[in-house]
């Protein structure tokens, strides 16, 4: 952590600890919380005070009575890493597009969130997205558009039906996360994956052929695809881009 960086916690439960960093004891010394700043900056009213400052790169969104993301979250410029933990917001503004420096957005638990938003597309320096155990139904076709994400993680989307077929236009992905959803069919497109390595599907509701397309899958990607689809391999549900 350096002095030009600032990691915010918006809970909802003061204290609330956190399970995406390592270093916890760095993470509580360094996190700023709600409880430190005007009642204005609820998240469930905006951020508006905090939405000035350059230095805030990390957020984390803890607890049900956040309700509501303030489309203002896109004056943060410097943001590199966005996190919700069961928060109750049912979308993120369209706004978050202008976050160019997010890297790593983390949606765990939030199961009254249902959609992205397709300017979720125009984030071009995003690396990891995960949307685990979310009411997600549908990822936007703009996904395809992430030019630089090398993580899809989807563990447990027991609402997601489907990918888009837009996948195959992530020409940078390595880690994909299926396992738990109700994903049946594998898009066509899923041969453009080349530089897959990892590939999770375990307990999906796959039939019979439906595991491959009907069209030509390069010998390595087959690989892999039937590697890693198989049940209980004790995979873990967790990728980190590099």
């Amino acid at each position: 952590m350096t002095d030009k960086e600032i990691v915010l916690q918006m809970s909802g439960e003061l204290g609330c600890d956190t399970f995406f960093y390592d270093d916890k004891k760095a993470w509580k010394e360094n996190c700023l919380h709600c409880a430190d700043f005007p009642a204005e900056c609820n998240p469930c009213g905006g951020i508006h005070a905090l939405c000035e400052n350059e230095r805030i790169t990390r957020i984390l969104f803890s607890g049900e009575p956040i309700c509501e993301i303030s489309p203002n979250i896109s004056k943060l410029s410097a943001l590199v890493v966005l996190d919700f933990f069961c928060v109750s917001a049912k979308s993120l503004p369209a706004s978050i597009a202008d976050l160019s420096a997010l890297k790593i957005i983390r949606i765990d638990g939030c199961s009254d969130l249902k959609e992205l938003p397709d300017s979720i597309g125009k984030l071009s320096s995003l690396k990891a997205l995960e949307i685990d155990y979310s009411g997600i139904e549908a990822l936007p076709e703009s996904i395809g558009n992430l030019p630089q994400l090398k993580v899809l993680c989807c563990f447990y989307c027991r609402s997601l039906y489907e990918l888009p077929s837009s996948i195959g236009n992530l020409s940078a992905l390595e880690h994909l996360n299926i396992a738990c959803s109700r994903v049946r069919e594998l898009p066509k497109s899923i041969v453009n994956l080349t530089k897959l390595v990892f590939f999770d599907a375990e307990r999906c509701e796959f039939i019979g052929t439906h595991w491959f397309p009907d069209i030509e899958i390069p010998q390595e990607l087959k690989r892999i695809l039937r590697q890693n689809a198989k049940s209980n391999q004790g995979t873990s549900r967790k990728g980190e881009p590099h």
